[in-house]
């Protein structure tokens, strides 16, 4: 249960890296699609009319000036605590290395080693399904979903009509939406037909 539960840890069989010394074979931008742009300027705008409608509510009450201050700094703390948190974690490009697959983030970036992917396939994104612990469309999708036809997946989306489904050797599934997907979808297999043939 406890990889259910944590959208901002390292998802299971991947491995965690600050940088990366490996050289890049190929690097691919995370692009933002209408409805996660969308999703992002109405959770901004919606807390900060909230901040603003709070702080509306103290003006007419007449509210102590040391309360005022105090409940006006902890809201606009939360406020940015959520914002810039989600922007942290979320995914800002792919990178094809010699020995793995780079989700990169600002905070967190991890490495899904090729010789733990068994399946590479292009997907479609669906509505159907359960957010476990994740954004749902704040910079993204990104962290555990469970996706009809598809089951448990650690999402790193931020464009639905360009994703990618990887699959690993203990059954963890991986979604990412790499700008050109066709392109990087042919390049990843191209490096896993090597891996393969490297072990024969």
């Amino acid at each position: 249960m406890r990889r259910a539960f944590s959208f901002c840890r390292l998802p299971p069989g991947s491995l965690n890296i600050s940088f990366s010394t490996s050289p890049v074979l190929y690097r691919a931008q995370a692009p933002y699609d209408t409805v996660t742009r969308t999703i992002t300027l109405t959770v901004w705008i919606g807390l900060m009319a909230l901040l603003a409608f709070i702080i509306h509510l103290m003006v007419i009450h007449e509210v102590p000036m040391e309360t005022f201050t105090t409940v006006t700094f902890l809201m606009f703390v939360v406020i940015l605590g959520i914002l810039i948190g989600a922007y942290l974690f979320s995914p800002k490009e792919y990178e094809l290395t010699l020995d793995g697959l780079i989700v990169r983030r600002v905070i967190r970036s991890f490495k899904i080693p090729y010789r733990n992917i068994t399946e590479v396939k292009r997907i479609r994104w669906t509505w159907k399904g359960i957010r476990w612990c994740a954004s749902g469309g704040i910079y993204g999708f990104y962290g555990l979903f469970w996706k009809s036809g598809i089951g448990n997946v650690w999402m790193y989306v931020k464009d639905r009509s360009k994703m990618i489904l990887i699959r690993t050797a203990d059954k963890t599934q991986y979604a990412i939406s790499p700008e050109n997907p066709d392109e990087f979808l042919r390049k990843l297999e191209e490096i896993l037909k090597r891996e393969r043939n490297r072990k024969f």
